[in-house]
């Protein structure tokens, strides 16, 4: 019998810090925050042009809990990655000892290295693990390491991978850019498993692309160890030519979604749900319209996390099985895309 890779369950860890449009606009307004409109820059203005009321930020410092008095540490990456991973395994009653492979996802790394991937296993308790490495793709980064994984499974026969996608944009970030509105932090993870079937279900597909002749429009800097032509480290933030990388988003969901269904012999119209990289609330709509699919059909839940960058597509994810959504026989579409301009999609029958 052919060998399958399953989406098996998935894991989320969403910060209880929640930063209203309010309190946004008042940090963004007190750095020199204006529209490229000239419109007023106000609550309502975000809202309406993204979707966004709350975005989470982790702890930057430690908190006391006010129930139980405990001191809460400061989070950071690994952290919030860990959480998110081990309630994928204990969803699947998988412990981390049977996990073959362990890929971290992110834009705003913790250290140059050691690897995420392994900062996160330390934590389980693990002392001789199993591979682990971390992927940079932006936004993207989740679905790309989900196609590694498959492909590095099915070559070498192991029966468990983790993919986890974690981010904490907000300390990335120029509070004068008007796009910082958009961030939020947290983690998504997928427990996948090798498995023998007949049945056409798990990975249908794994696609991918990029267009390198765009990197300057969504860019994050002065994170890494780039200097300017003067060879100064470039100020730190989340760069985004707005319009532009909104014109790729909308023509990436419109052309990758088609070409998914096709790669995976299956009819745009019985896919059941799709999950597109939650970058703007609004950008489903055009293409919903333009691919005649019913608005419903996009998974949608920014609302009151923010654009999480490699962490939305599983955070979302995880939300959608815990709504139910992920029913036997079902075809589910994933998408994202982020800076480089990359973007990956995938086809999973649940």
């Amino acid at each position: 019998m052919p060998n399958r890779i399953i989406m098996r369950s998935f894991g989320k860890y969403k910060p209880t810090n929640l930063v209203s449009n309010e309190q946004m606009v008042e940090k963004m307004l007190a750095a020199g925050a204006k529209t490229n409109s000239g419109a007023p820059l106000t609550a309502d203005w975000v809202a309406n042009r993204v979707l966004i009321y709350n975005r989470g930020y982790v702890r930057d410092v430690p908190e006391e809990d006010p129930q139980t008095h405990e001191i809460l540490p400061v989070e950071n990456i690994s952290d919030i990655a860990y959480i998110a991973g081990d309630q994928a395994l204990v969803k699947a009653d998988v412990s981390w000892e049977e996990v073959d492979l362990v890929i971290v996802a992110s834009s705003s790394d913790e250290y140059i290295h050691p690897p995420a991937a392994c900062l996160v296993i330390n934590k389980a308790g693990i002392k001789t693990g199993p591979i682990a490495f971390d992927i940079s793709a932006a936004c993207t980064g989740a679905i790309y390491a989900i196609s590694v994984a498959r492909a590095m499974m099915l070559q070498n026969k192991w029966r468990y991978a983790l993919v986890i996608g974690a981010d904490i944009m907000h300390r990335t970030l120029d509070f004068s850019d008007i796009n910082s509105q958009l961030w939020g932090d947290g983690a998504g993870a997928v427990l996948l498993e090798n498995i023998s079937t007949r049945e056409k279900r798990g990975i249908l597909c794994c696609l991918g692309g990029s267009e390198p002749d765009k990197v300057e429009r969504a860019k994050a800097t002065g994170t890494g160890t780039h200097l300017d032509s003067e060879g100064n480290k470039e100020k730190q933030n989340v760069f985004l030519q707005g319009s532009d990388v909104q014109e790729f988003v909308i023509r990436t969901l419109i052309e990758a979604i088609p070409k998914t269904a096709k790669a995976a012999k299956i009819k745009l119209q019985d896919v059941g749900l799709i999950i597109g990289h939650q970058a703007n609330g609004r950008a489903f709509d055009r293409a919903a319209r333009v691919l005649k699919v019913p608005k419903e059909n996009f998974y949608i839940n920014i609302y009151n996390i923010g654009n999480t960058s490699t962490a939305s597509t599983l955070i979302a994810a995880c939300d959608a099985e815990e709504e139910g959504l992920f029913h036997e026989g079902c075809d589910v579409i994933f998408v994202a895309y982020g800076g480089g301009l990359t973007w990956g999609s995938l086809a999973h029958r649940f």
